[in-house]
């Protein structure tokens, strides 16, 4: 296998541009969320429960999205892991994968969560209107944790077809099989 590319998107574009798209990501999705829903709510008047609801499910949706990484790699066979790292002694959960992973499964792993909890929203919209507002939060803070993912995305749908992508501490590595070699020893 030869490396077609390596990138970690946090030092290639910066954490603090990373964080301003994170945020205009957040903000442009709580408007277009609401545009799209709010006409939907019945009763302005909100329970206690609400509140509680909404931290409840700001709590979850970190581990609940990295949990989503890892159910594609998991469905195909391959191996990843949740793992906790300390980074500026602040807790970080992480999925970790195993080995290399075709490229149609790491694109899978890295829309998953951003696919399935944005239509966990809209659906809890529809059956919840009178949440409208929490589910945008929501679904706002996660689309902003997703930013990062989408980046890795644009990354993996240019790289050629058959290539596998190897999880690596300093970023993530695009392979490709070595196709001059094996050709030169038949």
């Amino acid at each position: 296998m030869n490396c077609w590319k390596c990138f970690n998107v946090s030092k290639d574009i910066g954490t603090i541009k990373l964080a301003i798209f994170s945020l205009l990501g957040m903000v442009s999705f709580f408007i277009v969320f609401n545009l799209c829903f709010h006409y939907h709510q019945t009763s302005t008047e909100k329970p206690w429960t609400d509140g509680l609801i909404l931290i409840i499910c700001l709590l979850l949706i970190v581990p609940v999205h990295k949990l989503l990484h890892g159910v594609p790699i998991w469905i195909t066979g391959q191996k990843a892991e949740l793992a906790i790292k300390k980074i500026n002694h602040l807790p970080m959960l992480y999925c970790n994968i195993k080995g290399l992973i075709p490229k149609s499964t790491a694109i899978l792993s890295l829309g998953c969560p951003v696919v399935t909890l944005t239509v966990a929203m809209i659906v809890l919209t529809v059956l919840f209107p009178n949440q409208a507002s929490e589910w945008a939060l929501v679904g706002a803070v996660h689309f902003g944790l997703s930013v990062f993912d989408i980046f890795y995305l644009v990354h993996l749908i240019t790289a050629p077809a058959h290539t596998y992508i190897e999880d690596d501490p300093y970023g993530c590595k695009i392979l490709v099989k070595d196709t001059l070699n094996n050709e030169a020893l038949h």
